[in-house]
């Protein structure tokens, strides 16, 4: 925030016992800090907390009492998905989409922890994608436009895998002739493409870097 400067101008009765000049910076001084006082009350009260939910179990990821503000299930259920809140697939949690989830607000991150898994039947969208080591994505939705497009994949922003994740693409697109290649840039753990079928030939660009690569193509 940059430096806000007043000038102000005051009338000072002599009977003070302060010169005009002093009696001015006296108020000024009070006064800034009054300003100064408010200005940061109006700042903060845009602040955005960010909160952390868990995963309760293997169910679907849309109804808000799937989650909780402690990891074994005995905390608060977020009030919606739209407050920039971090939500957590656990260990042992087998979690899908029953319609599309889309997270919004500042901060929104979906992470699945070793041991967990999101299969997306629908395009779930997020700002932060992280799977950790043995944490495992299947993506089996089809896509809003027929080539589809590279933000299928959760992770607007930021897309972290970690080398034992599993990512698998089992569709892709929705019938379009030139389907569109997966997000560039991306450091996949294990990519494993399982498309039953496409409407035309499906080329990668050269910044598809898999860390490690589960060939299994099927046409």
């Amino acid at each position: 925030m940059k430096n806000l400067i007043l000038h102000l101008r005051f009338r000072c009765n002599s009977a003070v016992g302060r010169s005009p000049v002093a009696c001015s910076l006296h108020r000024a001084a009070h006064c800034a800090r009054g300003v100064l006082i408010t200005l940061v009350a109006l700042c903060t009260s845009g602040v955005q907390a960010t909160a952390t939910y868990y995963s309760t179990g293997s169910a679907d990821v849309n109804t808000l009492t799937h989650w909780s503000s402690a990891r074994d299930g005995s905390g608060t259920s977020p009030a919606n998905f739209a407050g920039g809140d971090i939500f957590v697939i656990q260990n042992g949690h087998s979690m899908t989409t029953t319609a599309p989830w889309a997270l919004s607000g500042t901060g929104n991150e979906v992470q699945i922890e070793n041991g967990g898994m999101l299969t997306a039947m629908h395009l779930a969208a997020t700002a932060a994608f992280q799977v950790d080591n043995g944490g495992t994505y299947v993506h089996n939705a089809a896509s809003d436009s027929a080539n589809g497009s590279a933000n299928d994949i959760p992770g607007s922003t930021s897309r972290s895998f970690g080398e034992s994740s599993i990512v698998e693409i089992q569709k892709w697109a929705n019938g379009g002739a030139s389907p569109v290649a997966l997000p560039a840039g991306v450091a996949w753990g294990n990519l494993k493409v399982n498309v039953a079928s496409l409407g035309g030939a499906w080329h990668q660009s050269g910044g598809l870097a898999p860390v490690g690569f589960l060939p299994y193509l099927q046409n």
